[in-house]
């Protein structure tokens, strides 16, 4: 089965749009490409948790990420609540309201 990409808008200034469209042709890629790859280079360098416990984001990755978005969210508020974002804090406060 072939991997589904999403589309997603993402605005830039002009001149950092020009500078990654350089490096993209240096690499011989596309701008999306090129973006691709830039989030999966930062992602080693995001750490989640804290002091010792931090792991970098693409290392938990596979622990948060699941095809199930409310699988992703009961994962990501178990491990890390204070990303869960208003409209997450509201639905895990309501699921966990459902199972008392």
């Amino acid at each position: 089965m072939p991997l589904r990409t999403e589309t997603v808008t993402v605005r830039l200034d002009p001149r950092l749009r020009y500078l990654a469209e350089l490096a993209a042709r240096r690499q011989h890629a596309t701008l999306s490409g090129f973006l691709e790859w830039a989030i999966r280079d930062a992602l080693r360098e995001v750490a989640l948790g804290k002091g010792q416990d931090a792991l970098p984001l693409q290392e938990e990755g596979d622990a948060l990420w699941d095809a199930d978005a409310s699988t992703r969210r009961t994962r990501l508020a178990q491990r890390y609540p204070a990303l869960l974002s208003y409209d997450e804090q509201v639905w895990w406060k309501w699921s966990k309201d459902q199972t008392i």
